[in-house]
C-alpha cells in the first residue's frame, strides 16, 4: 500500500493530537475538547429541537426562505418554474444536477424533496419546493451555533472545579492515558470535517485542478486502499448529520 500526501496529513493530524493529549492530560484535554469539540455533541443533539422552537416562536424561518428561494432563482432560472404533476420527477432530478452538491448530500436532499411532491400545488416553484428542507437545515445550523457558544461558557465553569482531581499521582497516570484517548478522538473529528469539506472540492467545478489533485492522490478512481480514501468514502460527517436532519 502507497501512501499519498492526504494519507500522510490524515496520520499526522490524528498522531499529533494523540501526542498533545498525552501531554495534556485527560481533564485539561478533556475541557480543551469540550471546548472545541464536545460542545458539538450537546449542541448536535439539541439543535434539532431548538430550531422547531425557534421556528414556531419568531420569523426567522420565512426570511431564511425567501432569501434561498432568491438566491436558487440567480443560480439557475429553472427554480422559478412551477412543478406539474407530468414532469415532477425530472424537474428535481434537473434542480438537483444544477446545485453541483456532493453526491451524497445530494441523495439527502432527494430524499427529502420527494416527500415533499404529494404536497406540490399549482403555484408551487422548483425553488419553493427546494427551499423547505434547506431553511430546516440553516436553522439547525444556527440552532446549533447558539447551542455550542452557550456549552462553552457552562462548561469552562466546571472545568475549575474538575482540574483540581488530577493533582493526585495515581490518578495523574490514568488522566494521561485517557488523555492520549481523548486525542486520538479529537483527531479523527478534525480529519473527519475537513474531509468533508473537501467533498465540495472534489465534486465542484470552481477549483478543478485542486479536485484533479485530490482524486488522484486519495486514489479515489483507482481499486488501491487509502486511508484517505478509505475515510472519505465512509462519510461519517454526513452519517451524523443525518441523525438530526430528518
Amino acid at each position: 500500500m502507497s501512501f499519498g500526501i492526504m494519507d500522510i496529513i490524515v496520520l499526522a493530524i490524528i498522531l499529533i493530537s494523540t501526542i498533545i493529549g498525552i501531554k495534556l492530560g485527560f481533564i485539561e484535554k478533556l475541557f480543551r475538547l469540550i471546548r472545541k469539540f464536545a460542545a458539538f455533541i450537546i449542541s448536535f443533539f439539541l439543535a434539532k429541537p431548538a430550531s422547531v422552537f425557534l421556528a414556531k416562536n419568531s420569523t426567522i424561518d420565512d426570511s431564511i426562505s425567501s432569501k434561498i428561494v432568491s438566491w436558487l432563482v440567480e443560480k439557475n432560472e429553472l427554480f422559478s418554474r412551477t412543478i406539474s404533476p407530468d414532469n415532477q420527477v425530472e424537474v428535481v432530478e434537473e434542480a438537483l444536477t444544477a446545485l453541483k452538491l456532493p453526491n451524497f448530500m445530494t441523495s439527502l436532499l432527494k430524499d427529502k424533496i420527494v416527500k415533499l411532491l404529494p404536497e406540490v400545488t399549482a403555484e408551487t416553484t422548483v425553488g419553493n419546493l427546494f427551499s423547505e428542507p434547506l431553511t430546516s437545515l440553516i436553522m439547525i445550523i444556527i440552532s446549533f451555533v447558539v447551542l455550542f457558544i452557550v456549552s462553552i461558557i457552562i462548561i469552562q465553569i466546571l472545568k475549575k472545579l474538575f482540574k483540581a482531581l488530577a493533582k493526585n499521582r495515581i490518578i495523574g497516570g490514568i488522566d494521561r492515558l485517557l488523555g492520549a484517548i481523548l486525542g486520538f478522538v479529537e483527531g479523527a473529528l478534525i480529519v473527519i470535517i475537513i474531509l468533508f469539506g473537501l467533498s465540495f472540492v472534489i465534486n465542484g467545478s470552481f477549483l478543478p485542478e485542486a479536485s484533479e489533485w485530490l482524486i488522484k492522490d486519495m486514489k479515489l478512481a483507482e481499486g488501491e486502499f487509502g486511508i484517505a480514501k478509505w475515510l472519505y468514502e465512509q462519510h461519517l460527517f454526513m452519517k451524523l448529520f443525518k441523525l438530526i436532519w430528518k
